[in-house]
């Protein structure tokens, strides 16, 4: 068995969150809250990526899937994406709302903590294989933003571009760099509007690939990849859409669920 002396798992940034974010100091956490409200768990992505290794169901409260339906090239998608865009997708935000409970209003020398928790959340955001010209070679949250700007040709720093880094990543490391300076300067109050911008733009890739793959498997005839792929996805965003319109949460679902008998992807 592999020795992990960091102390930290991918899973426990999942199982945590009751502890960090539900009960944490400055609970409620809006973002967190969607989440566990609609799946009903706070361990909600550990729970989705656990039932697609045993070819199980979930038990949530919304947003249920029978991993059954698929075999293993569809539960690989599942478990990939769930890994990285619902455990660690989560856990960055918590290092950022980690920052924010401890940022000290107005006291410039004792911040370091919170800029600490702050530039974790931005590790964990871009990986360690990025590089430090963010060249695609990564497989966390700037890597797919990269990709899903290929995809929607929404690259540099004007989004115009064809290719290249990703507008989203222009503009989440100037708000990245942004909170970090309030925090130093213990500007608490605008380092949490900076922390919301940032948890808004951060959906969006979720959003891209939930209508890539509507797309891919309603127009292209995508098969099980394609529609484990669209479900993934889903299910990152689906709490945040619920929670500003159910309706449309449910028209989602319908679609990119796993098993789903069609998929439209104009609805």
């Amino acid at each position: 068995a592999t020795e992990n002396k960091n102390g930290r798992t991918i899973a426990g940034f999942s199982t945590q969150l009751e502890d960090k974010l539900k009960n944490g100091p400055g609970a409620p956490y809006a973002d967190f809250e969607y989440f566990r409200k609609y799946y009903g768990t706070s361990d909600y992505a550990d729970q989705w990526v656990n039932a697609a290794f045993e070819g199980g169901r979930t038990s949530f409260t919304n947003g249920n899937a029978d991993f059954s339906q698929y075999g293993m090239e569809g539960r690989e998608q599942i478990i990939k994406k769930g890994t990285a865009y619902m455990n660690v997708w989560m856990y960055t935000l918590r290092e950022f709302e980690d920052a924010l409970d401890d940022c000290k209003r107005g006291c410039i020398n004792c911040n370091d903590d919170p800029v600490h928790a702050w530039d974790e959340g931005v590790c964990f955001y871009t990986g360690s294989l990025e590089g430090q010209d963010g060249a695609p070679s990564g497989y966390l949250l700037h890597q797919l933003a990269d990709k899903r700007s290929l995809d929607f040709k929404t690259g540099g720093p004007d989004g115009t571009d064809v290719d290249g880094q990703s507008k989203l990543n222009y503009d989440l490391m100037d708000e990245f760099a942004l909170g970090n300076y309030q925090l130093q300067s213990g500007n608490c109050p605008s380092a949490r509007k900076t922390k919301e911008r940032i948890a808004q733009l951060m959906y969006i890739p979720m959003i891209q690939g939930s209508l890539r793959y509507a797309y891919k498997v309603d127009k292209l005839q995508g098969g099980e990849k394609e529609k484990a792929e669209g479900a993934a996805f889903a299910a990152a965003v689906l709490p945040r859409v619920h929670a500003a319109n159910s309706d449309a949460a449910a028209k989602i679902y319908n679609n990119l669920r796993v098993g789903a008998s069609s998929t439209n992807h104009q609805e």
